[in-house]
């Protein structure tokens, strides 16, 4: 009569064992299981990985030129003109901060505001355009 524990070793000499194909089975069923729904887990976690990272890229976006009615053209005549009021409101606050406080620096700040904003403006054109 067998003992109702195998020695260690057993189904190793005896793989055919009954005793040793039934013991075998279950811990088989569980491990192709768990690789099976860990395969899916990191199937599912690289295609959101893929959708999060490449979503922006597949927008489909109107043909980028200068030529009348593209979108360059609408974008600059929408926006040229804020550009206009805000270079102005900030040259006029500049000026009266130069007449209240009387100093020369707040002089500079404006040219250097302006000349930032033309600078700007002109590179992003240039930009665009190549």
């Amino acid at each position: 009569m067998l003992p109702a524990v195998l020695p260690m070793g057993w189904c190793d000499t005896h793989p055919a064992f009954p005793s040793c194909v039934i013991g075998k089975i279950p811990g088989a069923i569980a491990a192709s299981g768990f690789e099976s729904m860990a395969t899916s887990l990191g199937d599912g976690y690289i295609q959101m990985l893929k959708m999060l990272t490449s979503f922006w890229v597949k927008i489909d976006v109107g043909a980028l030129d200068a030529s009348p009615g593209g979108v360059i053209v609408m974008l600059r005549d929408l926006t040229w003109w804020w550009l206009l009021v805000i270079a102005c409101a900030g040259a006029i606050i500049g000026g009266a901060k130069l007449a209240v406080n009387q100093d020369a620096r707040e002089g500079q700040v404006i040219v250097k505001g302006l000349l930032r904003t033309v600078l700007v403006a002109g590179g992003g054109v240039a930009v665009i355009n190549l």
